[in-house]
């Protein structure tokens, strides 16, 4: 055979081979990189798992309490809720006030309790007269019947568990009226401190 033949025929024998050596590379390479990938994403999905933990508090939750209660008897007994109009369980003694003349001025004493644990913000007692005939009132000034409290005033802060004597007055007015009888009633309110 003649050389150049030869050489042709080794060239492209060459070539054939390295081609084919080339493909094989390539396609080692690419299986690679595809077992590669497969190893990684198996890796990356075992690796990319996270741990988890909490951590949980708790505790008890209380409010306070308002309470106001009041006794006619002492500082230390007899208090009472007597917490409604319709109800009312505090009685001030009837001989008191009774057989009150024009220019009489009586007093006596009653105690407010903050019985709860919140403090209480306090109002001057408001007083009213109930089933009143014969012309009793209660006027505030000279005339008829004027009554007044002592020892707590609008604003004043009862703490819990604190008692307060609170003088109630009745004044007689010069033009009292002759046989007339009536129940006095006094309201203490209070609110819890904000």
């Amino acid at each position: 055979m003649p050389p150049s033949v030869t050489l042709l025929i080794r060239s492209e024998y060459v070539y054939k081979i390295t081609r084919e050596a080339h493909r094989g590379r390539r396609s080692l390479v690419i299986r690679s990189s595809l077992a590669a990938l497969a190893f990684l994403g198996i890796g990356l999905g075992v690796t990319t798992a996270v741990w988890t933990d909490d951590v949980w508090f708790s505790s008890g939750v209380t409010t306070k309490t308002f309470n106001l209660q009041g006794s006619a008897t002492s500082a230390t007994a007899g208090f009472e809720e007597s917490g409604t109009e319709g109800s009312i369980s505090l009685a001030i003694p009837t001989g008191v006030w009774a057989g009150m003349e024009p220019g009489d001025s009586v007093t006596t004493s009653v105690w407010l309790k903050n019985a709860g644990t919140a403090p209480a913000v306090m109002t001057t007692p408001v007083f009213t007269l109930n089933n009143a005939s014969n012309g009793l009132t209660i006027t505030g000034t000279g005339t008829g019947l004027s009554v007044t409290a002592s020892g707590i005033d609008t604003g004043d802060v009862l703490n819990a568990g604190a008692v307060r004597k609170v003088d109630v007055t009745i004044t007689a007015g010069g033009d009292l009226v002759q046989g007339a009888s009536g129940t006095l009633r006094m309201q203490i309110h209070g609110e819890s401190q904000a």
